[in-house]
């Protein structure tokens, strides 16, 4: 291998250096610099040579071309509008233990029934591979493993075969020849999706990347990497552990507004099809109320629970789980304006079940209805919810997808609904709609 020069490359962002930095002058991170040797001389033996391919016209190509293969996981393929694209290449990302070897067996087994998939299991020998797969039930006959973490073989053994589908796991433990550098570094695995990508687009093979995440709970390499896939997927646990979350942050083919949540089973992953709480299980209590938020395209119930308690010292104690704890913040301060609640004085302890962090600001009316039940001391009723955007001036801001929230109160048997009064929507016998203007309509009807 021809001797190359030596340049310092941070291991966030791929910035490279003549010399070593402490900070990096891109994206801003500290000690990420890590000394790597890069040839001068680009090594040409295994360079793909792609034959000359002339335009084509948009009306000329092939509708079957673009059909949609689906995995055999419902909410996946949702999410993915419909199923994967031939030569699709979707980077699946997420910490250890999370699933994300598990999922790629599923989809496997689906794919095998559409033609040849080669899983490369750099990670895990061919035994450990297998005894997953049994505990799994999967013996299809057209998924071939490659324990390899060479990139030049395994680009050789994908140009001379045919394969419809490949799974890569994972990718941080794949090196090329070409480089000096350890595996995972960012040179590695740039150059590694690149060429993987590369050959994917021309054999149109639909491709799968496994890849980790750093402690900031970021894509580990180059931002290079996002732009290269055409999908990427982010696997994740809501704070108690029940439940996988998958989430497409881009998405070529399809929308980028999609969940979907699994169970994590001795037998895999399995469809999670309601999230919404259980009606006649939750009792009337003192500031608890439930209140309907939606994930992408998915409406959920959950219930969101406050205790206020005078303040055991000189400064009032401000928790929050499964919420912003700023919000909680905002929204005392408005009730202290509007309303003297003087919740200066007051410890508040928020908490919204299921375990899932919700952002959407449709909550702030359920969490100013729980904090004044709570100091109030007034009983909520079980079938009674609340959703609405809280302004600073006290009014109380419509918010988007009104009906597909009342349709899943309905369907838990919920009788009425406190709702902003600019939100329409359709009439229904099933269900008693409160319209309120502002913060004083909320206090009054507690």
């Amino acid at each position: 291998m021809p001797r190359g020069k030596v340049v310092f490359v941070c291991q966030v962002c791929g910035y490279e250096s003549s010399k070593w930095l402490g900070k990096c002058p891109s994206c801003g991170e500290w000690n990420t610099f890590v000394e790597e040797e890069i040839p001068e001389k680009k090594d040409t033996k295994n360079v793909l040579i792609i034959e000359r391919i002339s335009p084509s016209k948009i009306s000329d190509i092939k509708s079957s071309e673009l059909l949609r293969i689906r995995t055999g996981l419902k909410q996946f393929d949702d999410m993915m509008n419909g199923g994967l694209v031939r030569g699709q290449v979707t980077l699946l990302a997420g910490e250890p233990g999370v699933g994300k070897s598990t999922l790629m067996l599923q989809i496997a087994k689906s794919l095998s029934s559409f033609g040849k998939v080669l899983y490369v299991n750099s990670e895990e020998s061919n035994e450990q591979i297998k005894l997953r797969a049994e505990r799994l039930g999967i013996k299809e006959e057209e998924i071939f493993l490659f324990p390899e973490i060479n990139l030049e073989r395994i680009t050789d053994l994908i140009l001379s075969k045919d394969y419809n589908f490949l799974i890569v796991d994972s990718i941080q433990n794949i090196f090329s020849d070409k480089f000096l550098s350890s595996p995972g570094s960012v040179t590695q695995v740039r150059e590694i999706s690149s060429r993987i990508t590369e050959i994917a687009k021309y054999k149109n093979i639909t491709t799968f990347l496994v890849g980790h995440i750093n402690k900031e709970g970021m894509i580990a390499g180059p931002k290079t990497i996002e732009h290269i896939v055409d999908t990427i997927i982010f696997v994740d646990k809501d704070n108690k552990g029940n439940y996988r979350i998958l989430r497409a942050f881009k998405n070529r083919f399809g929308p980028t507004n999609g969940i979907a949540i699994y169970n994590l089973t001795s037998n895999g992953l399995e469809d999670v099809d309601t999230l919404s709480l259980v009606l006649s299980d939750s009792p009337s209590l003192v500031g608890s109320v439930l209140c309907p938020v939606v994930e992408g395209v998915r409406c959920m119930v959950v219930e969101v629970q406050s205790l206020v308690n005078f303040t055991q010292f000189g400064f009032a104690k401000r928790t929050a789980d499964g919420v912003d704890v700023n919000r909680l913040y905002m929204i005392a301060a408005i009730l202290d304006k509007y309303l003297n609640t003087n919740l200066s004085t007051y410890d508040i302890y928020l908490n919204v079940t299921t375990g899932f962090d919700v952002k959407e600001t449709a909550t702030d009316l359920a969490i100013a209805f729980s904090i004044l039940s709570s100091i109030k001391n007034k009983h909520v009723p079980k079938d009674l919810a609340v959703f609405g955007e809280l302004g600073l001036g006290g009014e109380v801001r419509s918010i988007f997808w009104p009906d597909i929230r009342i349709n899943e109160l309905k369907r838990i048997g919920v009788k009425k609904v406190i709702l902003p009064k600019g939100n329409k929507i359709y009439e229904s016998k099933d269900i008693e709609v409160i319209e309120v203007e502002n913060i004083y309509d909320l206090i009054s009807f507690l």
